[in-house]
């Protein structure tokens, strides 16, 4: 394990990540973990001056570490000494917190700071999660631990891995009726959706939405329908999706959830792309984009710029969806959602392709194959028109040169991919 400390929150204070020898300790106090944060710190810098920790500094952060055998060794010694529950429970009551700090910020503009923070603790995370997995007597502890995690995960793409903590800990907290559980719920049914599977998504949806009309949880019903929601739409149901989306919006508004009620309008708006109502899908996305930027966020922005983005292609304005489409990869870095980036690509295929950039449009159909091939092809094509589209390509080339562009775009990384589409001038 390993912890953190930015120079203005010396963080590692209170958490019990590095396992330290028992004669560097501070004197023992008759409340555990009660060392003042001065005292910790000033130990903390005996330990690095003995080379048994490693400090590295970046940006404003200083981060401590073991080196491999002084790990092991303290690990030895922290089973002898009996504490090793006390302390493992420690540190995941600290990172519980951390989890839950950082969904409560999720809807405003120090989203992309906790995301990262969380990336950077996650093998902490893991530990967390794996001593919650022992402690049969804790069941909402684990729940609210995932639940916080579901976003995070989400994100990151670390889909098959949240699932695993998520199954396991919903299964082990059937006689639960809490709040954590419905939000448990939702999570590993968004995660199910993201790998495609839609049935478990769906089963998954409907027992959160069922638990949380029970609670009366109007932010979890408000979640359950919006979930089912998504599963609709994919299953190319939009009369019924947007149904849906319409009822969790009603609520959304109730409750004053910003963004929320922003996520939903840009489903709505999807919804209303689908129908063939294009208009209605760009005042949709506009009216979604306006709130995002307003909270803050770049990952409800960049959604909502690619939503946006479709809409507004759909009603034959190429060159403002060409600026939404660039503007939302470009907030890739800092959201770190792959999917949305994704689809940017196909839509800026589609648009270069339309405006007979054939060559540029080759090689973002390229690249955007090889990237929806990274999510195991669990993502669909977006647009009817991409066939009709990728043929009028190949034949402004030629099928040589559409060969050629094309195997150039599939060899691209991602991230390679989001610096052409980005770059000026490159018809």
């Amino acid at each position: 394990m390993t912890c953190s400390r930015r120079r203005s929150e010396p963080s590692c204070v209170d958490c019990p990540s590095l396992l330290v020898d028992a004669h560097l300790r501070p004197p023992k106090r008759s409340v555990p973990g009660s060392a003042s944060r001065h005292e910790i710190l000033d130990l903390l810098t005996q330990l690095v001056d003995k080379s048994l920790v490693n400090a590295q500094t970046a940006s404003e952060e200083v981060r401590y570490s073991m080196p491999q055998t002084v790990r092991q060794y303290a690990q030895d010694r922290l089973v002898a000494s009996k504490e090793a529950a006390q302390v493992r429970t420690r540190h995941r009551t600290w990172y519980l917190g951390l989890a839950e700090r950082a969904d409560e910020r999720w809807p405003g503009p120090e989203q992309t700071t906790w995301l990262k923070r969380l990336e950077v603790e996650h093998d902490n995370l893991r530990a967390a999660l794996a001593w919650s997995s022992t402690e049969e007597e804790d069941a909402e502890t684990r729940l609210r631990l995932v639940a916080a995690l579901g976003r995070f995960w989400d994100i990151y793409t670390h889909w098959g891995e949240g699932c695993k903590w998520l199954g396991t800990t919903i299964a082990g907290s059937r006689d639960s009726k809490s709040t954590a559980r419905v939000r448990a719920l939702y999570a590993e049914a968004l995660l199910e959706w993201r790998q495609g599977n839609d049935g478990r998504s769906m089963t998954l949806y409907d027992e959160s939405l069922t638990l949380a009309r029970e609670l009366g949880d109007q932010k979890g019903i408000s979640m359950g329908l919006f979930g089912r929601g998504f599963v609709t739409m994919r299953q190319g149901d939009y009369d019924a999706a947007a149904v849906l989306f319409e009822e969790s919006l009603e609520l959304s508004r109730k409750l004053e959830d910003k963004w929320f009620i922003a996520a939903v309008l840009a489903n709505m708006g999807m919804a209303a792309r689908c129908k063939g109502d294009y208009a209605e899908a760009v005042a949709l996305g506009e009216e979604s984009l306006a709130m995002f930027r307003t909270l803050g966020g770049h990952a409800g922005i960049a959604y909502s710029l690619r939503a946006t983005g479709h809409a507004v292609r759909m009603v034959g304005d190429l060159e403002r969806a060409t600026g939404l489409y660039r503007e939302s990869p470009a907030k890739f870095g800092e959201t770190a959602d792959k999917r949305v980036a994704t689809e940017c690509i196909e839509g800026l295929a589609l648009v270069a392709s339309a405006q007979g950039h054939f060559e540029q449009a080759a090689r973002l159909f390229g690249a955007d194959e090889a990237a929806r091939e990274t999510f195991g092809n669990t993502m669909r094509p977006t647009f009817g028109d991409r066939e009709r589209l990728r043929a009028t390509t190949r034949e402004g080339l030629g099928d040589a040169a559409f060969a050629l562009a094309w195997a150039e775009g599939r060899a691209m990384t991602l991230e390679k991919a989001i610096e052409y589409a980005l770059a000026p001038d490159i018809h």
